[in-house]
């Protein structure tokens, strides 16, 4: 089974308040392989200081292949993984 080497952009949309800024995010993508990708998520960016933050998420991904059949997914099926994340943000 060959790698699959996915292509993303995303689009993030905050709320500027002072100490916790909420936010949307979606996506969309693809892959050499035929595989297309779309996500949506959210979460909160609370701010520690000027420069730092802590961040939490949760993302969802929707991951659908077309017709090749050497992708790991079979033709049409998809498969939906999620996740919370946790992490430090900094601006420069």
């Amino acid at each position: 089974m060959p790698p699959e080497y996915p292509l993303m952009g995303n689009l993030t949309l905050y709320l500027p308040l002072k100490k916790i800024a909420p936010f949307l995010t979606a996506g969309a993508g693809f892959s050499i392989t035929g595989t297309s990708a779309k996500m949506l998520g959210a979460g909160l960016k609370f701010r520690l200081s000027e420069r730092m933050g802590l961040l939490v998420e949760y993302r969802r991904f929707w991951y659908t292949n077309s017709s090749l059949e050497f992708s790991y997914l079979t033709s049409d099926e998809e498969r939906t993984p999620a996740f919370i994340a946790v992490g430090i943000s900094y601006l420069f």
